[in-house]
């Protein structure tokens, strides 16, 4: 069972095929998916190809160690930075899609 975040609406729990169910999601009108807090989600949908955009909410702060963003989620993948966006608090969001996708 996995939890994922609506983008435009409410939260939907989905059950079954993790693959099956998000690419169902992503084939809806308003197919946008959110992920929030969840790395071993985010690890797997990467493996499976189905992350289209990554957006990353960067906070500065110094810590001695941590959990990898994305693990090992075996090659690396080529990234294209698509926007940016500041706000007040030093809090910055990077956009990036699959450099694939530039096809």
């Amino acid at each position: 069972m996995v939890a994922l975040d609506g983008v435009m609406g409410a939260p939907e729990r989905l059950d079954g095929d993790l693959v099956e169910a998000v690419s169902d999601l992503k084939r809806r009108p308003d197919g946008d998916v959110l992920v929030l807090a969840s790395a071993d989600l985010v690890h797997e949908l990467v493996r499976q190809e189905l992350v289209d955009e990554y957006r990353l909410r960067l906070a500065a702060a110094l810590a001695g160690g941590g959990k990898r963003l994305l693990g090992e989620v075996g090659e690396p993948k080529a990234l294209r930075l698509v926007g940016t966006e500041t706000f007040a608090s030093g809090v910055v969001v990077l956009t990036y899609r699959p450099a694939e996708q530039d096809g």
